[in-house]
């Protein structure tokens, strides 16, 4: 039983790139014999794209706060159950992937990307401009 124990971000750095292989195992069959889903090529390689909400690095962060935080804010994580618990919350697979050619995963995660960015948007637009001036500042970002 192989134990990890850390932050999240240590997590993510050192058992996101196999979670990512893991979905690469768990979707190769359903992507055989489909097309794209948006924009309904056939014959593409396709790719499969989280559903937005969850993404892998929130499924991790989900699962390691419902099963593994310790009280020091850190993890302790049994990687085989948190390998099962990772699988299993990806099915059925129809239901937390889009088969998507990969001009169409690239427009369909900008597209959440920007609905972030509306969102910052409405934020930074509802503080008064000294606020809003501070914020921006804090944050190292040039105006929006």
């Amino acid at each position: 039983m192989a134990i990890f124990e850390g932050t999240l971000k240590e997590f993510n750095y050192y058992v996101g790139p196999f979670a990512r292989n893991i979905i690469q195992q768990l979707t190769k069959k359903s992507k055989k014999g489909k097309c794209c889903e948006m924009c309904k090529k056939k014959d593409v390689v396709l790719q499969a794209a989280h559903i937005h909400g969850e993404e892998r690095v929130q499924v991790i962060e989900k699962i390691l706060n419902d099963f593994y935080k310790c009280n020091n804010g850190n993890y302790k994580v049994d990687l085989e159950e948190f390998l099962e618990k990772f699988r299993q919350f990806h099915l059925p697979i129809e239901n937390h992937f889009k088969f998507l050619c990969e001009p169409c995963h690239q427009k369909y995660d900008l597209r959440s990307r920007i609905s972030d960015i509306e969102k910052v948007k409405v934020y930074l637009n509802s503080l008064s401009p000294e606020k809003r001036k501070n914020f921006l500042q804090e944050m190292g970002l040039a105006e929006i």
